[in-house]
């Protein structure tokens, strides 16, 4: 199913990212350029490289969009969802290091890619290394709570658990 005509018209009419369904090539255009620090939290938690944690994540996933920049069409970011029980879905994201006007449609335009998931799933799920600290602080902007840290994944570096509830996402977004 794709999902990407619902997603384009959310993105800011200034500085606007192509955003169409994953493919496994962006893995592999996208794997060798993501920023250091998602690398090195791909890599303690699954000890995966990059293309192949992208495939992974890919292949898990239900939802999954890749953002191309507007001028290069170049992936920049990968997004997805998985859904890990009826009311509970994984959302992930790994991105290359963004030029600013990629940062602030991130940081503007996010929450309603977020909103989107939750109309598929009610509570979002997943882990973030302690280490990301540009990730935790974004994280906790576009309305994420954080719990921990805990050691996890392959390397038992800390983690956060990072968790969004529709009911709380909602309310926190109008």
């Amino acid at each position: 199913m794709d999902h990407t005509e619902s997603l384009i018209p959310l993105l800011p009419e200034a500085y606007q990212p192509y955003a169409r369904p994953a493919r496994p090539e962006d893995a592999y255009s996208l794997g060798p350029r993501l920023r250091r620090a998602d690398a090195d939290e791909v890599r303690a938690s699954s000890g995966k490289e990059g293309a192949e944690a992208l495939l992974a994540s890919l292949e898990k996933s239900a939802l999954a969009w890749t953002f191309l920049h507007p001028l290069t069409n170049e992936p920049q970011v990968m997004a997805g969802l998985g859904f890990l029980t009826t009311i509970t879905g994984v959302p992930w994201l790994l991105a290359a290091d963004l030029d600013q006007p990629m940062r602030a449609f991130f940081r503007a335009g996010f929450n309603q890619v977020i909103a989107y998931m939750h109309q598929h799933r009610r509570i979002l799920v997943n882990m973030a290394d302690a280490r990301n600290r540009t990730a935790l602080k974004w994280l906790k902007f576009v309305g994420f709570e954080l719990n921990g840290p805990w050691a996890w994944g392959v390397e038992q570096r800390p983690f956060y658990q990072l968790v969004s509830w529709r009911e709380k996402f909602n309310h926190v977004q109008s």
